[in-house]
């Protein structure tokens, strides 16, 4: 689940024949039909089925009682939906990361209107968050949903502290906009989507 929202999954399951019955379990052409209308007619919600592949494993294993089987076994490959989790968690993320860096178009001496955007963008963070738990997966690795909101977390903290020093460098100098608020305005957002897009692909 490490690359939870686009994480995908291998499923196995092995079906086994033993010599009492003398009857091996091998693919046939029916078998072929089968998968195929499970890929193109079978729904699973929040999954898409990728591939099935099939194989018997004719390396006979033993039983206690000297008894053997064959295994025939079916690998289902099933990639989560993700696009329920771009549309509805991700999409918002970046909408209020544009709101909170929109800052840098506010004049350097308004530092109660920047701060007043920026930390409520990042209770926003902070509250949606909470809204969307019940959404994640409840696991115990640090996936890439996880690091998505983190970096959210941090451009949010840091377009504050921005905003602090711009006003600190117009107070002083007299100016509307410091260098710094020219140089925020695009870099902010486009090293974000940098980052995120890192981030997603793990590189």
């Amino acid at each position: 689940f490490d690359d939870f929202p686009f994480d995908t999954h291998e499923i196995y399951f092995g079906l086994e024949s033993s010599n009492s019955s003398f009857y091996f379990l091998t693919p046939d052409e029916e078998t072929s039909v089968m998968a195929d209308y499970f890929l193109d007619n079978i729904l699973v919600p929040e999954w898409k089925q990728k591939e099935i592949d099939y194989y018997v494993n004719n390396d006979y294993e033993w039983y206690e009682d000297g008894s053997h089987y064959n295994n025939f076994v079916y690998s289902i490959t099933v990639q989560r939906d993700y696009l329920h989790y771009i549309y509805k968690l991700i999409l918002p993320i970046f909408i209020i990361m544009a709101i909170c860096w929109s800052v840098f178009w506010i004049r350097g001496s308004q530092i109660e209107t920047r701060l007043t955007v920026t930390v409520v963008s990042f209770l926003t963070l902070i509250a949606y968050n909470f809204v969307i738990g019940d959404d994640i997966p409840k696991i115990g690795t640090f996936t890439i949903f996880d690091k998505i909101i983190l970096l959210a977390y941090i451009y949010a903290a840091v377009g504050t502290f921005f905003s602090i020093y711009s006003y600190s460098v117009c107070h002083n100098q007299n100016l509307e906009f410091s260098k710094l608020d020219y140089i925020a305005r695009y870099l902010g957002p486009a090293s974000y989507v940098v980052v995120f897009t890192i981030v997603v692909l793990d590189l």
